[in-house]
């Protein structure tokens, strides 16, 4: 099983992470700009919608085994640095 981690218009297949934190880890590994970013700025999300909207819904680190298990194969999460 794998997934892809999207950043700045870069998309990267992943083997999912464990955890929350080896999450991040991966990202910053897999795109080394996010390397100098602090580590609670990095966000990763699911595209879904509520409601009627479309977006991002950021993955909480305590809700991160529970939803990796329901997601897709080759799903796509982004990676979002937060202000």
């Amino acid at each position: 099983e794998l997934l892809a981690y999207r950043y700045n218009g870069q998309t990267v297949y992943v083997v999912p992470a464990e955890t929350y934190e080896q999450a991040i880890d991966l990202a910053q590994d897999v795109f080394p700009e996010l390397v100098d970013i602090a580590r609670e700025r990095i966000s990763i999300c699911v595209n879904g919608t509520i409601g009627k909207q479309a977006g991002h819904i950021r993955i909480a680190p305590i809700a991160w085994s529970v939803v990796v298990l329901k997601l897709s194969s080759f799903e796509i999460l982004d990676v979002v640095v937060q202000p």
